[in-house]
């Protein structure tokens, strides 16, 4: 917490006991960090969500990591601004809100709350108990590419009061309801 220019490369992070809304890994401080690099890290099987990428946190990046089998969220970011997420995979998230019937607050394979200038690629959610990709609120400057989403119990991808611009090419929502 609080620390800027750090990379964790290469780690397994898996069955933290946190709450629900709570994290395995966060990254946030009470000033702005920056400079932060998760590559080839795993989050898994933890009691709500993998990674929480929080506020104040700048020029981040998540790459070649996976986020699966996690009780809530995959990957959760939080008013961060200017990430990276590249070759990414959140699948088989939510399982703990769909014991509870809870499929749609503060969930998604990814859920991404209040981003500004975020860059998405080659983005695979798929199989998650909720929403694949879901933009929460307030979401602006985000540009995806190569982004997969399919079999979610949600919608692959929802976006709801944000203002944007986002803009995906390349990508692939399939399943899920709409």
């Amino acid at each position: 917490q609080g620390q800027s220019n750090i990379v964790l490369r290469g780690l397994t992070f898996e069955y933290a006991n946190t709450c629900r809304t709570d994290a395995a890994v966060v990254v946030a401080a009470s000033s702005t960090i920056s400079n932060i690099l998760f590559d080839s890290d795993t989050f898994q099987w933890n009691n709500a969500q993998g990674l929480a990428a929080s506020n104040p946190l700048t020029y981040f990046t998540v790459q070649n990591s996976v986020a699966n089998h996690n009780g809530e969220a995959g990957i959760q970011s939080d008013e961060s601004k200017y990430g990276l997420f590249s070759s990414v995979v959140a699948s088989y998230n939510n399982w703990r809100g769909a014991q509870g019937i809870y499929y749609n607050w503060n969930s998604g394979g990814v859920h991404f709350y209040s981003v500004h200038d975020q860059t998405i690629e080659g983005l695979s959610t798929y199989y998650n108990q909720t929403y694949g990709v879901h933009f929460d609120t307030d979401n602006q400057n985000i540009t995806s590419t190569s982004e997969v989403s399919f079999g979610n119990v949600l919608a692959a991808m929802f976006v709801e009061k944000s203002e944007g611009p986002l803009t995906f090419s390349a990508a692939s929502f399939c399943g899920g309801l709409p």
